[in-house]
């Protein structure tokens, strides 16, 4: 473990990171709080949207939680795994696959859960004193205390092999807290507006948006990683917590 003085470098160079990335991310994250805000508008607003809208709620009714396990295995597993495939030429093996798939298919489990606790919690209601109070319960509780340290505890373990031993091999040389930091202020720039306007939906379609979210946001940093050379010139993921190579939503 490294000693004081040492570890308190490195939780400086974590909150640098996070915070170079939240830059980074800031006008990818402007386009998609854009494209979420228009739609959310448009549900309010535009009866075809809303009757087309309504039809995801009926499915979702109907498949119960297998839909918020497939959806979100669908979009923040498999759909970064072919893009990244087809788009930058990087094959993941099949044993990422499967960790990606059950990983992501878990968190959309626990995502739509806990949209339901936030309802029952605060009530349905989409005042700004209601979207206030579930965004910093979501961001400032759920994301710090469990989705980020989560996230970065299993990508660790998916990147050493999905071995225990590599994991301590990593925080030994980069402390959890440290990488949490990073994580955390980097998804911050992204999430802190997004679940705002996700919260402004009725509670069946806030996982819907969320992976709307989530499917905008991958296919916008593979296009700014294709188009740009070096990892400088890149946006960072709030998940980059496994390989350079890797492009993960949260």
């Amino acid at each position: 473990m490294p000693d004081e003085s040492a570890h308190k470098l490195m939780i400086r160079n974590a909150v640098r990171e996070g915070m170079i990335a939240a830059r980074r991310n800031a006008w990818p994250a402007l386009l998609l709080m854009i494209a979420a805000s228009l739609l959310v508008a448009a549900y309010y607003n535009l009866p075809g949207v809303r009757l087309a809208l309504e039809r995801v709620v009926q499915l979702r009714e109907k498949m119960g939680l297998v839909y918020p396990m497939l959806s979100t295995a669908f979009f923040g597993g498999l759909l970064p795994v072919i893009m990244r495939r087809f788009h930058l030429g990087i094959k993941e093996a099949l044993s990422g696959v499967v960790f990606y798939l059950l990983f992501w298919a878990e968190k959309g489990i626990e995502i739509d859960l806990f949209y339901r606790l936030q309802d029952w919690m605060w009530g349905s209601d989409n005042d700004w004193q209601t979207l206030l109070a579930k965004m910093c319960f979501d961001q400032f509780v759920y994301s710090v205390l469990i989705a980020a340290p989560t996230m970065t505890l299993a990508y660790l373990w998916k990147d050493a092999g999905f071995k225990v031993g590599g994991v301590r091999v990593a925080l030994s040389e980069k402390s959890l807290l440290a990488r949490i930091l990073t994580v955390q202020l980097s998804g911050w720039a992204v999430w802190i507006p997004g679940v705002l306007i996700i919260y402004a939906f009725p509670q069946p379609l806030q996982l819907p948006l969320n992976n709307l979210i989530l499917t905008l946001w991958v296919m916008l940093l593979i296009l700014l990683t294709r188009a740009k050379t070096g990892d400088s010139a890149r946006p960072s993921t709030p998940a980059s917590v496994s390989s350079e190579r890797d492009i993960d939503p949260v």
